[in-house]
């Protein structure tokens, strides 16, 4: 059952609505493919879940994105895994993944 709406304005940006009444453990099930455009929605939800009332959020994600890049090669290369592993962390008591996009080592 899907509990959330999610409306798209003609810039792209989103505009979230959650139901007004949410349990203490609150679980969001989102792949995160097309990860530029979900993850700014993900944190929409998760914040305002707390905002609610959410006391224990749990993320369900397939696919986790930006798992890939775990060090700079370059100077200046961001690393995406540490930043984005930081932030899911941040607004989430747990993280499930099927899939996290990690780079095959040899």
């Amino acid at each position: 059952m899907r509990t959330s709406r999610c409306t798209v304005f003609p810039t792209r940006e989103s505009r979230l609505r959650l139901p007004p009444q949410l349990p203490e453990r609150v679980i969001i099930c989102r792949s995160l493919n097309d990860p530029n455009a979900k993850l700014v929605e993900l944190l929409l939800a998760a914040e305002t879940a707390r905002e609610l009332g959410a006391r224990e959020l749990i993320l369900v994600a397939p696919y986790l994105c930006y798992m890939r890049q775990d060090t700079a090669f370059h100077p200046g290369e961001a690393v995406s895994q540490r930043s984005v592993g930081r932030w899911l962390g941040a607004h989430f008591d747990t993280v499930i993944t099927v899939d996290p996009h990690l780079q095959p080592r040899a």
